[in-house]
């Protein structure tokens, strides 16, 4: 291996322990002016949110720093190695034997050389959160210590190695692995099993933050187990060791305000988020965000912002009712999300059993919200044409009610005059007919009447019945 290889594994494997402002400081004083070595560095911590693994073979072993690696037979509290059974960028997990009593356990070690400070404190406090959760679906603890890294061997520098033993998940596959073979309506009763553990943990005041299949493990006998909550947080633990704009999990299954960095918007319904991104992936074969092909940042923004595709368009054989239940997990906003992994597991039993489910699809006034959040610009100027179309549409619609009201004025005004008009040529004149020395005064109101006559059948178009009694009107008045 060339130097600078070497010295690449050394800083990612340091910096993937820092956060924030922390690492960019690190990777500015470790890379120096080497730009090349710092967008290499960068890089590799990237695709690390996406997939761990990325970072299992830049880990600083401990063998650079004279620290023994652990191997088979090395002896390690009161366990023995017998083979590694896993690896990540922190540390190994190993298969061991308990001295007493006589047992198989899965014992997990911090890698020397990344044990700091911060390591340490996040490995600690994962035992602690591991050892108050008692479910048969998740990996119970056992026991845990702290180990010379050193061994004796020359040259070491003694290092303080944490580690944990807990309960051996035999024959365990990894849940996507595991129900690939399996129908669909197992494969839902396997997730509504994860839902249960978890709100186990959240009754405790634990939020794992990292659920994805590779830490729901299924054994032998078909039980799906939850492991790994490296990353977990104490609900009522405020920020403790997660600073502001730190991003702790797996990209793929991070919650939209995960991505935001800030731990105070992180609670039971983040790992709801990831319940309904491992249901979908059981119910269709792919995550609703895939990583492949697109750049972190492109990933992070689907993730933000854009709505997974139907699961039944991926997969014809899950129905609407258990599609609402998996869109309502990945409801963007989490005050639209399922309240608890309890709740979503309630709903989950609903499908499973043929009852009507809770979740309903999103309004369309929620779908525009959303679309607006989505395009900010679009919708500036979307939103200046609508007020301009209101406002014209509100003037149009003033106008009209002026004409109509005018009309309706003018309509009352012509039923006025032909009431009067019937009123003097009629009963008016009628009255005054026989009363002596009316002469004159009856001449006056023919006059008069003659007038509304006339204004009448100048608006009387083809209302036949009003010219019939302008005609009667007219014949009235030549008698």
């Amino acid at each position: 291996m060339d130097e600078r290889t070497t010295r690449l594994r050394e800083i990612v494997g340091r910096a993937a322990e820092l956060a924030g402002a922390q690492r960019d400081a690190y990777l500015a004083s470790a890379c120096g002016a080497d730009a090349e070595l710092a967008g290499e560095a960068r890089e590799l911590l990237a695709a690390a949110l996406v997939d761990d693994a990325f970072l299992r073979p830049l880990a600083p072993r401990a063998a650079a720093s004279g620290a023994s690696e652990p191997r088979a037979g090395s002896v390690i509290g009161a366990f023995t190695l017998v083979r590694a059974i896993g690896s990540g960028g922190m540390g190994q997990v190993w298969e061991a034997e308990q001295h007493a009593p006589r047992r198989r356990v899965a014992l997990k070690l911090v890698h020397a050389d990344c044990a700091t400070s911060a390591a340490l404190a996040r490995f600690e406090r994962e035992a602690g959160l591991l050892a108050r959760l008692r479910h048969p679906g998740i990996a119970q603890v056992i026991a845990s210590g702290v180990d010379d890294a050193g061994g004796g061997a020359p040259g070491a520098r003694g290092a303080r190695r944490p580690w944990y033993a807990l309960e051996l998940i035999e024959q365990a596959t990894p849940l996507a692995q595991a129900a690939r073979a399996l129908p669909l309506r197992r494969r839902i009763e396997l997730l509504a099993d994860v839902c249960d553990a978890i709100h186990h943990a959240h009754l405790r005041g634990v939020v794992h933050r990292d659920l994805k299949s590779a830490n729901v493990l299924v054994d032998a006998a078909g039980r799906a187990r939850v492991i790994d909550f490296g990353i977990a947080r104490e609900l009522d633990a405020g920020a403790g060791l997660t600073h502001s704009g730190e991003l702790l999990g797996t990209l793929g299954s991070m919650s939209p305000e995960q991505l935001s960095g800030d731990p105070a918007l992180v609670d039971a319904r983040t790992d709801v988020w990831a319940l309904g991104v491992l249901g979908y992936e059981l119910a269709c074969g792919s995550p609703p965000f895939p990583a492949q092909g697109r750049a972190l940042p492109a990933l992070a923004r689907a993730i933000e912002q854009d709505a997974p595709r139907p699961p039944s368009e991926l997969a014809p054989e899950v129905e609407r009712d258990l599609e609402l239940v998996l869109l309502h997990a990945l409801e963007k906003d989490p005050a639209r999300r399922y309240a608890s992994a309890d709740a979503l597991r309630a709903d989950l039993s609903n499908w499973l059993a043929g009852r009507p489910i809770v979740a309903r699809p999103a309004t369309t006034l929620y779908q525009l919200r959303m679309f607006a959040r989505r395009h900010r610009a679009a919708s500036a100027a979307l939103a200046a044409i609508v007020v301009v179309s209101l406002a014209a549409a509100a003037i149009s619609t003033r106008f009209g009610f002026q004409a109509r009201a005018a009309e309706r004025q003018s309509a009352r005004r012509f039923d006025d005059v032909r009431a009067l008009a019937r009123s003097v040529l009629f009963e008016l004149h009628d009255s005054i007919e026989r009363v002596p020395g009316a002469t004159e005064a009856r001449q006056k109101l023919a006059a008069k009447g003659l007038e509304y006559l006339d204004l009448l059948e100048r608006d009387a178009a083809d209302d036949a019945l009003l010219l019939c009694e302008i005609g009667e009107g007219r014949l009235r008045l030549a008698e």
